[in-house]
């Protein structure tokens, strides 16, 4: 047997065909240790009435509608998927690789994604661990993903997984206006095995932590600033000091105003004076100049699970 006749049943219920991604404005919902927006629910919860059991419900379902709300998280959540298409790879061995490419939030407003897709769950188990490691029953034999954050240069029609172009399988997509850019998310691959995919497609649910939060009282303007190409960069300041600022490794810092360096990077190492980038983000040599601000973006871990 194969995913085909899965295929069929839910397109048949999803009733408006194969779109890709898309995008809608979201509405404000409180859940859980962060903050959900989206259309997920239609009110706020109580926390003591049946109200909450069915907001947590409407949360955590998979839904079967590529134009369903995306919704934005605070903080750190678990919620159910969009799934933004589906496809059974012709090409494989009985039809037996299916493609689910799905949508969980959207990315943070510094273009850089949120914070992290940690654990994975089918069907209430766990499936990926925070590592990024399969979990029993599941295998590299039936089970491949690749997450996306919800970057602004991301492109999710681009992704090869299994060794096959996305794109390939979802012939109708196109790299130029399918790219998911700004919507964080999953696409799996599932390789058909009736004894570890009892329920043909399983639903989806993943921890996430999400959006980073812009902190206007760590800016840093009117001061010297010097950027350094040196593996790992750094950027110095001539005085005050990044510690009593707010500035946190993990967190992001914005760059405006420079002659080569606007945009976002992220944090490795604070120290008074001097922030240290993650390996992979590069700076050109810089300064030292007075013109040029930076804006801390605070991790969720960090004081950024609360706009």
């Amino acid at each position: 047997m194969s995913f085909l006749p899965v295929v069929g049943q839910i397109i048949a219920g999803i009733g408006i065909g194969i779109v890709g991604i898309v995008t809608r404005k979201p509405k404000l919902i409180l859940f859980g240790a962060g903050i959900v927006a989206g259309g997920l629910s239609r009110a706020l919860p109580s926390t003591d009435g049946p109200g909450l059991a069915a907001a947590q419900g409407a949360i955590l379902r998979n839904r079967l509608n590529p134009k369903a709300p995306v919704p934005l998280v605070y903080g750190t959540a678990k919620l159910g998927v969009i799934i933004a298409d589906i496809a059974v790879d012709g090409a494989s061995n009985n039809n037996e690789d299916l493609y689910v490419p799905t949508v969980i939030c959207h990315g943070s407003r510094d273009d850089l994604g949120i914070a992290s897709i940690d654990k994975i769950y089918f069907n209430n188990q766990l499936a990926i661990d925070a590592a990024e490691a399969i979990q029993t029953p599941y295998t590299s034999s039936t089970l491949a993903f690749a997450k996306y954050l919800g970057t602004s240069t991301q492109d999710v029609a681009d992704l090869t997984i299994g060794g096959t172009d996305l794109d390939t399988v979802f012939t109708e997509w196109d790299k130029t206006t399918d790219d998911g850019k700004g919507l964080a998310g999953v696409l799996f691959m599932l390789t058909w095995d009736r004894d570890v995919y009892p329920t043909a497609l399983p639903t989806f649910n993943m921890e996430v932590k999400g959006n980073f939060i812009e902190d206007t009282r760590s800016e840093v303007s009117g001061v010297n600033l010097t950027f350094a190409d040196a593996d790992p960069d750094t950027i110095v300041r001539a005085s005050g000091n990044f510690t009593t600022d707010g500035y946190v490794a993990g967190d992001r810092v914005e760059v405006s105003g420079s002659s080569n360096n606007d945009g976002s990077y992220t944090i490795a190492i604070v120290a008074a004076l001097t922030l240290t980038l993650v390996a992979g983000d590069v700076l050109v040599a810089e300064g030292p100049a007075g013109s040029i601000t930076l804006k801390r973006w605070a991790h969720p871990d960090n004081g950024g699970d609360n706009p």
